[in-house]
């Protein structure tokens, strides 16, 4: 698999630095309240992994599946979720 990545943006340790970074964030933004941390599936669970251990306060996890595709190949427009329906078009450009 390396061998198939032709460019490589951002280091692994650069990236490390930014999730260190975040966790400290919101250690410090959340020290007295109740945290609650969402991570949608599949895509950021390993994003989320590293996140919760560079968070240095208690918090409680969940996961939410969601697919704008339902049976077709097409997406809607529509995120459907099993606990709620989002309406967005995705654009994901707008990530980078």
């Amino acid at each position: 698999m390396v061998n198939d990545i032709k460019e490589v943006l951002f280091s692994e340790e650069y990236l490390a630095n930014i999730v260190q970074r975040i966790g400290k964030q919101i250690s410090e933004d959340y020290k007295d309240k109740n945290l609650l941390m969402v991570s949608v599936l599949k895509g950021s669970v390993v994003f989320m992994a590293d996140l919760m251990r560079a968070i240095t306060i208690p918090c409680r996890v969940d996961f939410m599946s969601v697919s704008s595709y339902g049976s077709g190949v097409k997406t809607s427009g529509w995120l459907r979720s099993s606990r709620i329906w989002i309406f967005r078009w995705l654009d994901m450009t707008c990530w980078w």
